[in-house]
């Protein structure tokens, strides 16, 4: 019977490309707006700055990084979003914003906020703001 290899290393040889590390990170923040995890999210970051880390962070300060990761993630949506561009600037990387190709609405794609789904998507645009 052959033995399963462990996928992590050849993830994180593959991760040490900028190109593919930046990618990852990509499929990971357009997951379904649904089905977003963030507990996915974190480990995708993790496995990044694991692979990235030595050529741009010292032992140290890759230790910093990562528990700065969990704050990261719980802070309020502007001071997060700077942060982490500020976390991916140190690993060589950038937050970019592009034209949605597809063309999907996701206001009109939003649940009723009714119920056991209102506590989940409280503070989600449910309109178009007026201009």
């Amino acid at each position: 019977m052959s033995k399963s290899i462990s996928y992590h290393p050849f993830l994180l040889d593959n991760l040490k490309d900028p190109n593919y590390a930046a990618l990852y990170l990509e499929t990971h923040l357009e997951e379904d707006e649904f089905e977003f995890d963030p507990e996915l999210l974190k480990m995708a970051l993790r496995n990044v700055l694991e692979a990235l880390g030595d050529s741009h962070l010292t032992a140290e300060q890759i230790k910093i990084y990562e528990q700065f990761l969990d704050k990261l993630l719980t802070m309020p949506a502007g001071i997060g979003i700077y942060n982490l561009g500020l976390w991916l600037k140190a690993l060589g990387l950038k937050l970019a914003v592009t034209v949605d190709k597809e063309g999907k609405n996701v206001v009109e794609n939003l649940p009723s906020l009714n119920g056991d789904n209102k506590e989940k998507y409280e503070g989600v645009l449910t309109k178009v703001p007026d201009l």
